[in-house]
């Protein structure tokens, strides 16, 4: 049984991964097409196929499940690139070591798209909170001059801190989807051509990608909830290189060897320091897990691993963030040609990266000193300075359009209290003229004073008329 395949419930073929077993050998698991409904769109025999049920995201398509009993399928629906079945039942392996890892590739394909849509709920959700932001007002310029306006809530520097920290954020899970997509094309089409050095990249990049998937979700969704709060509530494994590095040594703020945090030279010390702080964590969870498994002889893998998973989770934590923050570095200096366009995303880069350093202190302490994490902030609200400016081009650059966002409080145009009051008047409980429940009211109001004071109350025709009032 198979549950939370995406779209299983509209679709007529599958692509299912089982175990190839020839003569009671298990020959691991290869791809098999198979027909799941007929021609009248009821299921194939020995096929139960159904959807699971109400979901949060109603937006997203429908998820299902599937459970095969005594299936048979044709020797013909074994896919059959890299190995082969005969019609005597002899197994031919695939030609290269390259060509057995293929399978990896869909698996990993569809992490990366983990990646991608988390960018995309995340870039949606920033470009609302900023557009609502560039229209909300706040607290007035000066108390005591109240006749000089309010602020506009994105000239506060705390809303900027946290609006584009999820502004840098999307746009690094978008590199990262785009940097990968290349990536994993390169080594599909080396892989395809037999070339076994493309292969060895395989595994680690499968780990990564673990990580990724997870990285980006939770990092989106943690973010997301943080926009709706600013808005104000309103709705709309790969660490084993690690383990051989060198330690990084900081000079000190102020001596001529440091580079300081911004720059060319500023971006590759904060992939350095992430890189670092990953190493670190990995080193750590090594001798975690190793006093766990001496501390008790006969631990199984797994065993020993969960008495150390919460140093395991922040390993593989700091090892995501620190590829995706090397992707995003790496795809700014491939893909971006304009110089403009070049500086404004590198701005980001840097706000996102020493955000989460100043964020996650602990995890730098022997590295980074107290006046290194002052430059760092010093840094940080200077960024958001800098990019106030370029905010909303920066979202607008996300090409999202309002019937893609679906709310009222990110609209292009910023008429945001008009749709609002629209929007509003289309909930069911403002159709009728009378209240919905009135008649349950009215036997415990005083219907004569209500009476009364409709004789003496009317709409004005004028502003002389309403005054006399």
């Amino acid at each position: 049984m198979k549950w939370w395949p995406t779209a299983m419930y509209c679709c007529t073929h599958a692509a299912v991964m089982a175990n190839l077993i020839l003569d009671g050998e298990n020959l691991g698991f290869h791809g098999f097409m198979v027909q799941l409904r007929d021609e009248n769109g009821s299921c194939m025999p020995g096929i139960e196929i159904g959807e699971i049920g109400p979901k949060i995201n109603a937006e997203s398509t429908n998820i299902g499940f599937s459970r095969f009993t005594h299936v048979r399928v044709p020797r013909f629906n074994l896919f059959a690139r890299a190995q082969q079945l005969t019609p005597d039942g002899k197994y031919i392996k695939p030609a290269s070591k390259a060509l057995s890892k293929f399978k990896y590739i869909s698996m990993m394909q569809i992490r990366v798209e983990f990646v991608s849509a988390s960018y995309d709920f995340l870039a949606k959700a920033a470009t609302i909170a900023i557009r609502y932001s560039c229209v909300r007002k706040q607290g007035y310029k000066r108390n005591d001059r109240p006749e000089e306006g309010e602020n506009v809530v994105l000239d506060y520097q705390m809303q900027q801190y946290r609006l584009f920290k999820a502004l840098s954020l999307a746009y690094m899970f978008y590199w990262n989807a785009r940097y990968i997509r290349d990536y994993l094309g390169r080594i599909q089409q080396g892989m395809m051509e037999g070339d076994e050095k493309a292969s060895e990249e395989v595994p680690e990049l499968h780990a990564t990608l673990c990580g990724f998937k997870v990285f980006a979700a939770v990092t989106a969704q943690a973010n997301m909830e943080e926009l709706r709060r600013v808005r104000g509530g309103k709705p709309a494994t790969g660490m084993a290189a690690y383990l051989v590095g060198k330690p990084l040594t900081l000079p000190k703020v102020g001596e001529a060897a440091f580079p300081g945090f911004r720059g060319p030279t500023g971006r590759k010390l904060l992939v350095e320091l992430l890189q670092d702080r990953a190493r670190r964590l990995a080193v750590k969870l090594e001798g975690a897990f190793t006093a766990a498994e001496q501390l008790q002889p006969g631990r199984t893998f797994e065993e020993a691993l969960n008495c150390c998973a919460v140093s395991a989770w922040r390993a593989a934590e700091a090892h995501a963030f620190y590829a995706f923050a090397a992707n995003n570095l790496s795809s700014l200096q491939a893909y971006v040609k304009d110089p403009s366009v070049g500086k404004a995303l590198e701005r980001l880069f840097e706000l996102m990266a020493l955000q989460v350093i100043s964020e996650k202190g602990a995890d730098f302490a022997g590295v980074l000193g107290e006046p290194h994490f002052d430059l760092i902030l010093k840094s940080i609200e200077e960024l958001l300075a800098e990019i106030r400016p370029d905010a909303v081009a920066l979202v607008d650059g996300f090409g999202y359009l309002d019937r893609h966002l679906h709310s009222t409080l990110g609209l292009y145009d910023g008429n945001v209290y008009e749709a609002i009051y629209e929007e509003a008047k289309k909930s069911p409980l403002n159709q009728s003229e009378t209240m919905l429940g009135w008649e349950q009211l009215a036997k415990i109001v005083d219907l004569g004073m209500l009476r009364d004071g409709r004789k003496e109350q009317h709409a004005g025709v004028s502003v002389s008329s309403a005054s006399r009032l």
